[in-house]
């Protein structure tokens, strides 16, 4: 008598479930769809900080490059040692780049350029995303 009591209640819950939770669910606008898809969707993230990434870049390629001084000094080494030799040598070195034919507007064009691709490839992401869900959503509806 328990069994079938079980099996009852199993049955029940297995059945009747799905339409208690359609019942007390809302329905969900295709509008909804795209806008929680828009504001949840990982990839779409990634573009947004993809152009972030490409402004810092840009703004690498307006940088002109630092020159460099670099002190060096060796203490002698005891160990080898020869009479004609000086044991021990200091240096001074400055090193500054020159940029000639271009080459800093050159960076910054690419750098533009490379903003201008990740713009694109945000808006080809949010359409593409916006398809797929309505493409979904009509699937749903169709079957």
């Amino acid at each position: 008598m328990h069994y079938w009591i079980l099996l009852l209640s199993v049955w029940i819950n297995v059945w009747l479930a799905p339409v208690t939770l359609a019942a007390s669910s809302q329905a969900l606008t295709i509008a909804q769809a795209v806008q929680q898809a828009l504001d949840t969707n990982l990839t779409l993230i990634a573009e947004h900080y993809n152009i972030s990434v490409a402004e810092v870049r840009i703004i690498t390629a307006r940088l002109r490059p630092n020159p460099v001084l670099t002190l060096n000094a060796a203490l002698p080494d005891h160990t080898i040692f020869h009479p004609n030799v000086n044991p021990s040598s200091e240096g001074v070195y400055l090193d500054w780049d020159f940029e000639r034919g271009g080459k800093r507007e050159a960076r910054i064009a690419v750098a533009e350029q490379a903003r201008t691709v990740a713009q694109f490839q945000l808006l080809n992401t949010v359409r593409t995303l916006i398809l797929d869900v309505e493409n979904a959503c009509v699937d749903i509806l169709v079957t």
